[in-house]
């Protein structure tokens, strides 16, 4: 495996992992957000949903690279 590759690779990790990272936050911190923004809290289920499609992304993209990196 050439070095670019690696690099894209390690690249696409850090890309994973600061999505999961934010999406983690975003459906910890969902309700403190919405309290603080005095919104109803039907913005926090909207925003725990944005947090859910996050971690599916993550999901994805990581059995992507995974595939791409198994030998053959």
């Amino acid at each position: 495996m050439a070095d670019q590759d690696r690099h894209a690779i390690a690249a696409a990790g850090r890309r994973i992992a600061l999505v999961m990272v934010a999406s983690a936050l975003l459906s910890m911190f969902a309700p403190a957000i919405v309290d603080a923004l005095g919104l109803a809290p039907r913005f926090a289920v909207l925003l725990t949903l944005f947090a859910l499609a996050g971690f599916i992304w993550c999901l994805v993209v990581t059995f992507k690279l995974w595939q791409k990196t198994r030998e053959k």
